[in-house]
């Protein structure tokens, strides 16, 4: 099992953050996705780009820090936007219902034009 996680962020422009994740995340890795959130939503940005093409696996506490970031952005007027969705990912979040309050979409480049 390979336990190896990416995070890297992008600003797009003043309101519009990337946030590009990779490989599996679950319980041990919630407090850095938290607080990887938490740095680029502070910085005034209020539409936030998760991009998941590479996350393989994501449990319970990952969803956690999702829903935390999806009131995060909402509380500045913004949103939080999921792109490139793997089975398991988006397995999760419809059975959670979560797809229902946080938009999912195929793609960065899809996201990103909802924005336009």
């Amino acid at each position: 099992m390979d336990d190896v996680i990416t995070i890297s962020t992008q600003q797009i422009n003043e309101d519009c953050s990337i946030v590009t994740l990779a490989g599996r995340f679950d319980a041990g890795t919630t407090n850095v996705l938290k607080e990887v959130f938490s740095d680029v939503i502070g910085a005034n940005t209020r539409y936030v780009v998760i991009d998941m093409e590479h996350v393989s696996f994501i449990d319970s506490a990952s969803l956690s820090a999702l829903v935390s970031a999806q009131k995060q952005v909402q509380r500045v007027g913004g949103s939080l936007l999921l792109a490139g969705l793997q089975p398991q990912p988006r397995t999760l979040l419809s059975l959670t219902m979560l797809d229902q309050i946080i938009s999912v979409y195929p793609d960065r480049q899809a996201a990103l034009d909802s924005l336009k």
